[in-house]
């Protein structure tokens, strides 16, 4: 989850009224096991994630072209930055994917969900992750990053900071009870983390105020 920045200016976001995309889906629900034909458990945990959010959400295979001066982390703004240069467009929000593994305890396998923001060409009906990834490894699907579209992942919008990411979110991959107490315990303190750092936004604005 990347931290918002204070900007003297409210981000204006973009209006998302557009048409849904039109890039071929990945597979979805039990599919992804098709998807995922020599790691049955990776594609059981993905399809939990998305059973979990709202019921408008769609996997998808989506290209890595990151704008020129894109910056890590800062898929919002990234986005701002593509709808700027080429004068329409609009935002996707979603989930990108983590494969992680707790180096203290290698039998202990799960999915990181972190919050992610991708640009919409409207004139070419075509999506793409305009963001740097850097040395980062997300889950992908045929060479393309596996981006789940989400129509409730909003971010969240403070006067004067750009928009905040929602919390990661955590999904055992494997199931013994030591993984389910460890995923347990991280999406508690990534609740956790988020609250407060709304909570201490909100007190500074009311401190100037």
């Amino acid at each position: 989850m990347s931290k918002p920045r204070k900007q003297k200016k409210l981000f204006r976001p973009i209006s998302t009224s557009a048409a849904r995309l039109t890039d071929i889906p990945a597979p979805t629900d039990g599919s992804l096991i098709s998807a995922f034909p020599d790691d049955l458990e990776l594609a059981t945990a993905l399809g939990n994630f998305a059973a979990e959010r709202d019921s408008g959400v769609q996997f998808r295979k989506i290209n890595n072209i990151p704008i020129q001066n894109g910056e890590p982390g800062q898929c919002f703004l990234n986005v701002e930055k593509a709808f700027l240069a080429r004068k329409s467009g609009r935002p996707v929000f979603g989930w990108y994917f983590f494969d992680k593994t707790p180096i203290n305890d290698p039998t202990r396998r799960y999915v990181c969900g972190v919050h992610h923001c991708i640009y919409l060409d409207t004139n070419t009906r075509r999506s793409v992750c305009v963001s740097p990834l850097g040395e980062l490894m997300p889950v992908k699907l045929d060479g393309r990053l596996l981006f789940l579209e989400d129509s409730s992942a909003k971010p969240i919008h403070r006067d004067g900071y750009s928009p905040i990411p929602l919390a990661n979110r955590f999904v055992p991959i494997t199931r013994d009870p030591g993984t389910l107490a460890f995923v347990a315990r991280m999406n508690s303190e990534a609740a956790e983390k988020f609250e407060r750092q709304l909570k201490e936004i909100d007190e500074g604005a009311a401190r100037s105020e």
